[in-house]
């Protein structure tokens, strides 16, 4: 959800925009598919720039839109996630350099003792997530912790894309694989008195896009018979091995491009078409059965 669409400016709501978040959390909800909203994006009025990455002046401005959001999707969505991979600067930049940590846990902790003190049924029933992190990023967190979000997250995101982008979650070919990072975030975790708390997974995914060769993005690819292998490994390494990860969102439900436009093209379930990819298929082998 884009803050910056929809408070054009401070307290002023665009019901246009609502209007269609309040139609696909409806349709989520009509097939009993539980909803996490992420909001980001800073409007102009709040950080004084039309780049939407910078953070606001006002931390609280971000709180305000928070709350207003949690009570008009109240019993709607089940958790909520404040903003998207901070630690990577396409999605989110401090107003001073270097302290995006600091600048974001200023913004999570404004949102969460609002959600908590004022939000629906006090907040007890919504599950608040500070922002997930692109891939683990374990250093990031150790900023996180400083700044006191041990007490302002239910729970620890990530998004643990594999790197090469065709790598499985479990390849330490290239060094630590993601989910020996993810045994390093848990230990963190453990150390910061948060051992209870469940890791989420809030992004992960192979694209199966055919860049052109001369592509800038053009990042390693797989089939979708690869596709959904790497799906059924991610599942059942968590299933076995990490009890502590209680959710995998894979990105995405639909390929959000033509072939040859780049790997954010192929991620999906299905394709462009809505025809179903071999992944979607092994999901349904998995959870639902024949």
């Amino acid at each position: 959800m884009g803050w910056a669409a929809i408070e054009t400016s401070r307290g002023v709501d665009s019901s246009w925009a609502l209007e269609k978040y309040d139609l696909a959390i409806d349709l989520a909800n009509r097939e009993d598919l539980k909803v996490l909203l992420v909001l980001q994006r800073t409007p102009s009025w709040a950080n004084g720039s039309d780049d939407e990455t910078l953070a606001p002046k006002d931390p609280g401005a971000f709180g305000d839109f928070v709350l207003r959001m949690c009570q008009r999707f109240a019993g709607r969505v089940s958790a909520i996630e404040l903003w998207n991979e901070p630690n990577q600067p396409s999605f989110f930049t401090a107003r001073s350099p270097g302290e995006e940590a600091r600048e974001h846990a200023a913004m999570v902790e404004d949102a969460y003792r609002k959600l908590k003190d004022h939000g629906p049924q006090n907040g007890d029933s919504l599950v608040v997530l500070a922002g997930g992190t692109s891939e683990v990023d374990v250093e990031w967190w150790e900023q996180m912790y400083a700044f006191g979000v041990a007490e302002f997250t239910d729970v620890v995101a990530v998004n643990p894309y594999p790197e090469p982008a065709d790598a499985s979650i479990a390849d330490d070919s290239g060094g630590r694989s993601r989910m020996q990072e993810i045994d390093d975030l848990i230990g963190l975790m453990g150390r910061e008195g948060d051992a209870d708390k469940s890791v989420w997974f809030t992004e992960v995914g192979w694209s199966t896009h055919k860049s052109a060769s001369d592509s800038p993005d053009d990042r390693p690819s797989v089939d979708e018979k690869t596709q959904a292998d790497r799906f059924e490994e991610t599942v059942r390494i968590v299933e076995i091995d990490y009890p502590q990860v209680e959710m995998i969102f894979w990105y995405n439900l639909r390929d959000s491009g033509d072939v040859g436009s780049g790997i954010e093209s192929g991620f999906g379930l299905l394709d462009r078409n809505l025809e179903q990819k071999a992944a979607m298929h092994r999901m349904r082998e998995l959870f639902v059965g024949d």
